[in-house]
């Protein structure tokens, strides 16, 4: 189906944008990232992505997007002018009179006041920072290129520059921490007057340097894990922020918007080397490969890799799925209305199930996980799918 003709009929959406570029590959990463070999590799992805925004464009009346997310890879280790001219371009290609949000994710190691001053005059008002850890053996062991002293002097570069929606990544359950580790640093974090946080267990991913030595490593137990979530939840709750997804806590009206646009299983379109959109109810990638991405938006055409329509039942499914990550929980008749497709009788079924055991409560709207469940996410997930 052509892009303007499959776009013909999209609500408003987000719009993701992929810098691949990272200083180092750390070591239990699986994304989409390389080092760069130089200046003229960056220069020419950037112009491959200038083009992929006006392919990806057409039809442009039809375009109204919400939201705006730099990921990576690490969008803050090119230079922030190039930043302001992807973004110049976007302007120029889609109707943004609607965004209310523009994120871009920065390591500490590569941001600087002149960088920020630059984001935040060509509009982006919100900063997502990889931290991961306060801790320089954690940070070591992960293969960050950051210390501890370099996060710090990150979060006050940040604060200093006026940006009042940001948010830091942490990952629990590493090689050797504690639970004592592990409230320390969430106690520095609390220190740091961050307004959102978005915490994760330590997944081993195959391709990544951490899952050729697995069997070395001394990573939490899943009682360990459960142990660390739970306090986690509770400092942050007591701290008066809202748990208000599953890995995700923010104090009042910092809520990330783009991230819920995946929550609630809405579309979006991808722009870069492996970048995924979901449109009409079909998910696809472009090419990962940084040449072969190139060569594709200097022909004028993109490839759909991995191409995947979902029939209304399982998009019925997925969407229910994804909402239930929002601890508010969905209202079913709103998912049946925008899919147009009533619940079936199994899949129904299935949530009750899962309401006696009450790992989901119910209510006249709709449904949400309780505290168990939210411990169970992922087995509900796979149940409520298959």
């Amino acid at each position: 189906m052509p892009w303007g003709q499959l776009f013909k009929t999209m609500k408003p959406f987000g719009l993701y944008v992929h810098i691949p570029f990272c200083v180092k590959k750390c070591a239990y990463c699986n994304f989409n990232s390389l080092v760069p070999a130089g200046e003229n590799q960056i220069t020419a992805y950037l112009k491959a992505l200038s083009a992929d925004s006006r392919i990806s464009s057409l039809n442009k009346e039809k375009h109204i997007v919400k939201s705006i997310y730099f990921g990576g890879g690490t969008p803050s280790l090119i230079k922030a002018e190039y930043i302001a001219r992807i973004l110049h371009r976007i302007k120029h290609d889609f109707d943004i009179r609607c965004v209310r949000e523009v994120t871009i994710e920065v390591n500490p190691e590569s941001i600087s006041r002149k960088k920020l001053s630059i984001y935040k005059k060509c509009g982006i008002n919100r900063v997502s920072m990889g931290v991961q850890s306060f801790d320089d053996r954690d940070l070591m062991l992960l293969g960050r290129a950051h210390t501890a002293r370099d996060v710090m002097k990150a979060i006050g570069l940040i604060k200093n520059a006026g940006f009042n929606k940001a948010s830091i990544d942490l990952i629990y359950g590493m090689p050797e921490q504690t639970l004592k580790d592990w409230e320390k640093g969430l106690d520095r974090f609390l220190k740091t007057g961050i307004s959102h946080i978005s915490f994760y267990d330590l997944k081993i991913e195959k391709g990544t340097p951490f899952y050729r030595i697995k069997d070395k490593l001394d990573v939490a137990d899943n009682d360990l894990q459960t142990k660390m979530y739970k306090l986690g939840c509770s400092k942050l709750e007591k701290a008066g922020f809202s748990h208000y997804e599953i890995s995700s806590f923010a104090l009042r009206g910092r809520e990330s918007l783009h991230n819920s646009i995946y929550w609630r299983n809405e579309e979006y379109i991808g722009l870069g080397a492996g970048a995924y959109s979901y449109i009409n109810g079909e998910r696809f990638n472009k090419p990962k490969n940084i040449e072969k991405y190139q060569a594709q938006a200097q022909a004028g055409k993109f490839f759909k890799y991995n191409k995947e329509k979902l029939g209304q039942i399982d998009r019925l499914a997925e969407t229910i799925i994804l909402n239930l990550r929002l601890l508010k929980g969905f209202s079913l008749s709103d998912i049946e209305d925008d899919i147009e497709k009533k619940i079936d009788v199994q899949l129904r079924e299935k949530l009750d199930d899962f309401v006696s055991q009450k790992l989901i409560l119910k209510s006249k709207s709709g449904y949400r996980l309780s505290k168990k469940g939210v411990l169970f996410y992922d087995t509900i997930a796979s149940e409520l799918l298959y």
